[in-house]
C-alpha cells in the first residue's frame, strides 16, 4: 500500500506549518540549503504502542477515524480535524480511491492515495461529463500515473541560441486510433492537427523572447535580464488519446548548407569564426510531464550561473489562481515577486510562467517549491561549462523536475558513452535530500556516506582515470533523493569531430521503473542512443531485437546492469522507439551532434509513493 500523503493537507494547513516552523541548517560544505519540518503521518496527536493488523510499515489502520501508523512510533491522527475520513491501509483520506463524479463540465476523481483530484472536464481531450465522472481514454483513472498523457505544457526557458533555429515539440501517439492534437497559447489555437496512429509528429512553435532572452552574437551572449513573470508565456498542449511529449530547445543543431546569411556564428558574420556552416552550439532537450500527473511539491537541482550563462528555474501554473512560494535557493537576480535571497510569493494563472535566474556564481540547486495547485518545474542553465568554467564548451541545459511525491530512495546513474557507441565518458551527478537526516550510500564507494538536511546537495565529478571508465554507481538512501546527472563539455571528451558538449537529464528512482516505453529520440541529431538498467535475468528488447545478457555491465554489487544501445536513425524514419521488458527497467535517451548533444528520461511511472516534506 502507498503511504499517506501530506497533499491531503489544505493549502491553509500547509502555510501555518511553514509559518512555525524551525531551521536545522547543517555546516556541511559539500551541500547547501535550510532545513525544516518534517511530518510523517500529520499531527501528532499522541503516541501509542498499540495496534494490531498492520501488514507493513507503509500502512494505516483505523480505529473508528482515527488513523493509526503501523511504523515503529505508532503516530495517531484524528482524521476528522483534517475534514478526512479514515481507510484502512490508507490513513486519513480525502476520499475512496477510483470514486469519480462529473457535473457542470467539473469532475472528481479520487487517487490511489485517497487524495481528491479536481479538474476540467475537457471536450479537446475527448472526455465526456458523465454523473458517474468524466469518461473517455483521457479520463484520469487512465493517464494520473505516468509521463503518458493528454495535457502538457511545453515552455521555452532561457537560451541564446540564434532565434533562426526552431523550438519544437515532439509527440508521439501511442494509441491505435488517429489523435487529435490542439496547441494553444492563453486564449489563442497556435495549430491543430491529427497525429496518426502510433506515428510521431513534430511541432515548430515560435519562441517567446521573454522567457527565451537574447540572441548570441558572434561569441557574446546576450545579459539574461532580471527573474519575470511571463503571463500566458507557457504553450498548452492536448490531445483526446494518450499521449508523450518531449520539448528540444531547438530541434535541429545545425542548418543545412549553404548557410543562412543571418546567421550570427559563421564567418564573415563572426571574426573569431573559421566555421562556415550554421550551427547552434547551445541545445538540450527534455521530457514533459502530463498535467495530471504534476503536484505543488518540488525542490530542485540546477547549475551555478557563470560569466556566460545563467541557471534558471521555470515554473509554470496549471490552473489560475495558483500561488507559488518559493525559498531556500541562494542568490538571485530579484524580479517578478522573488526577492535577491530567491525568496517570494507569486500568484500565477494557468499557463503563466516564473523564471526564475540565478545571480553570478550563485546556484538555485536546493529551492524549494510549494504551490496550492500543481505546476511544472523545469530547471537548468542558458549556456553552462561542466564540470567548470575551465572546460570548454558551454551549452544550454534544461529537464523537467520530478515532484517531490513521486521520487525514490533507489538509484542507479550510468555514466554516457561517447558517439562510437563505445568509450566511457566522463559525468557528474548531483545529488539533494528531501527531508533532514538523509543517510545515503554509494556502490561502489566512489565517496564516502554521508549524511544531507533537506534542501542540501552534493556534487560528485565522475572521470575516467587510469584507463578505467567512469564508474556505474547504485545510490540508496533512507529517505528520497532527487539526482541529476549530466555531460561534461567537448574538451573532456574523446576527441574526433567536435562532437559533444554539456546536457542534463534527471535520474528516475527504480520505484518507477516501467517494463514498456514508447519514446522519442530525434532524427536531427547524428547518434542516438538508449542506455537501459535492469534486473539480472530481465529479458529486454528494444525496437523488437532481443539484447543478449552480455550486453550488460554490472553496477557495483548489485543485482542491476547497464547496456547502451545504438538507436538506427534513417532519413525517412520518425524516431519512435520502443523498450519492453519481463520486469520494470530503467531507461535515459541521450545523443549527439556536431558542438552539442542532448539526454533525457526516457519515460517513468510518476505514481505518489512519497510524502513531501512540510517545509519551506
Amino acid at each position: 500500500m502507498r503511504k499517506q500523503t501530506s497533499t491531503g493537507y489544505t493549502f491553509a494547513v500547509f502555510m501555518s506549518l511553514l509559518a512555525n516552523a524551525s531551521c536545522d541548517c547543517g555546516s556541511d560544505r559539500e551541500s547547501r540549503g535550510d532545513g525544516g519540518l518534517e511530518r510523517d503521518g500529520g499531527p501528532d496527536d499522541s503516541l501509542d504502542a498499540g495496534g494490531d493488523g498492520c501488514s507493513d510499515e507503509d500502512e494505516f489502520q483505523c480505529e473508528g477515524e482515527v488513523a493509526v501508523s503501523c511504523r515503529s512510533n505508532r503516530l495517531r491522527t484524528d482524521c476528522t480535524s483534517l475534514g478526512q475520513s479514515c481507510l484502512d491501509g490508507l490513513g486519513c483520506s480525502e476520499c475512496r480511491p477510483g470514486a469519480s463524479s462529473c457535473a457542470n463540465g467539473l469532475a472528481t476523481f479520487c487517487r490511489d492515495d485517497g487524495t481528491l483530484a479536481r479538474y476540467e472536464c475537457d471536450a479537446e481531450q475527448g472526455l465526456t461529463c458523465m454523473p458517474g465522472g468524466c469518461r473517455g481514454d483521457c479520463d484520469l483513472s487512465n493517464v494520473y500515473q505516468s509521463y503518458i498523457g493528454c495535457d502538457y505544457y511545453p515552455t521555452i526557458t532561457l537560451n541564446p541560441v540564434w532565434s533562426g533555429f526552431a523550438f519544437a515539440v515532439a509527440i508521439s501517439n501511442t494509441s491505435e486510433k488517429p489523435t487529435d492534437v490542439v496547441i494553444t497559447r492563453g486564449t489563442s489555437v497556435v495549430q491543430r492537427s491529427t497525429v496518426p496512429a502510433n506515428a510521431l509528429s513534430t511541432f515548430e512553435l515560435p519562441w517567446v523572447s521573454e522567457l527565451k532572452g537574447g540572441d548570441i552574437t558572434c561569441t557574446q551572449p546576450p545579459a539574461p535580464g532580471g527573474s519575470r513573470v511571463v503571463e500566458d508565456g507557457a504553450y498548452r498542449v492536448r490531445t483526446n488519446h494518450p499521449v508523450t511529449v518531449y520539448q528540444f530547445s531547438p530541434l535541429q543543431y545545425a542548418k543545412p548548407n549553404p548557410a543562412p546569411a543571418d546567421c550570427p556564428t559563421i564567418k564573415g558574420q563572426c571574426a573569431m569564426s573559421l566555421v562556415e556552416q550554421c550551427f547552434s552550439y547551445s541545445n538540450d532537450a527534455s521530457l514533459l510531464l502530463p498535467a495530471t500527473a504534476l503536484t505543488g511539491n518540488y525542490t530542485t537541482l540546477s547549475w551555478p550561473s557563470q560569466q556566460d550563462g545563467s541557471g534558471f528555474v521555470a515554473i509554470t501554473a496549471t490552473e489560475n489562481g495558483t500561488r507559488v512560494d518559493l525559498g531556500g535557493g541562494g542568490s538571485v537576480v530579484a524580479g517578478g515577486g522573488i526577492d535577491s535571497n530567491g525568496s517570494g510569493s507569486v500568484t500565477l494563472d494557468r499557463g503563466d510562467v516564473l523564471e526564475v535566474l540565478a545571480s553570478l556564481d550563485a546556484d538555485l540547486s536546493g529551492s524549494r517549491i510549494r504551490a496550492n495547485k500543481p505546476v511544472q518545474v523545469i530547471a537548468g542553465h542558458s549556456c553552462a561549462y561542466v564540470p567548470n568554467k575551465d572546460v570548454q564548451n558551454c551549452d544550454h541545459l534544461e529537464e523537467v523536475i520530478f515532484p517531490e511525491d513521486t521520487l525514490g530512495n533507489d538509484y542507479f546513474v550510468t555514466h554516457p558513452v561517447y558517439a562510437d557507441g563505445l568509450t566511457a565518458t566522463p559525468y557528474v551527478v548531483r545529488i539533494a535530500a528531501i527531508g533532514n537526516d538523509t543517510h545515503v550510500t554509494f556502490d561502489p564507494r566512489v565517496r564516502d556516506d554521508l549524511v544531507l538536511g533537506a534542501g542540501h546537495f552534493v556534487e560528485l565529478t565522475l572521470p575516467t582515470m587510469a584507463g578505467q571508465p567512469s564508474p556505474n554507481v547504485h545510490v540508496r538512501a533512507d529517505k528520497p533523493l532527487l539526482i541529476t546527472t549530466y555531460m561534461e563539455g567537448q574538451a573532456a571528451l574523446p576527441s574526433g569531430g567536435n562532437v559533444g558538449d554539456p546536457s542534463m537529464s534527471i535520474a528516475v528512482p527504480v520505484e518507477q521503473y516501467r517494463d514498456n516505453y514508447l519514446f522519442t529520440a530525434p532524427i536531427t541529431y547524428d547518434v542516438n542512443i538508449a542506455s537501459i538498467v535492469a534486473k539480472r535475468g530481465t529479458s529486454v528488447r528494444v525496437d523488437g531485437r532481443l539484447l543478449p545478457a552480455s550486453d550488460f555491465v554490472a553496477i557495483g554489487n548489485s543485482e542491476y546492469g547497464v547496456a547502451n544501445v545504438m538507436l538506427e536513425i534513417q532519413a525517412a524514419g520518425t524516431g519512435i522507439h520502443t523498450v519492453s521488458a519481463t520486469s520494470e527497467v530503467g531507461l535515459t535517451v541521450y545523443g549527439y551532434g556536431q558542438y552539442t548533444s542532448y539526454m533525457y528520461p526516457g519515460g517513468a511511472d510518476l505514481e505518489r509513493i512519497t510524502d513531501p516534506v512540510l517545509y519551506l
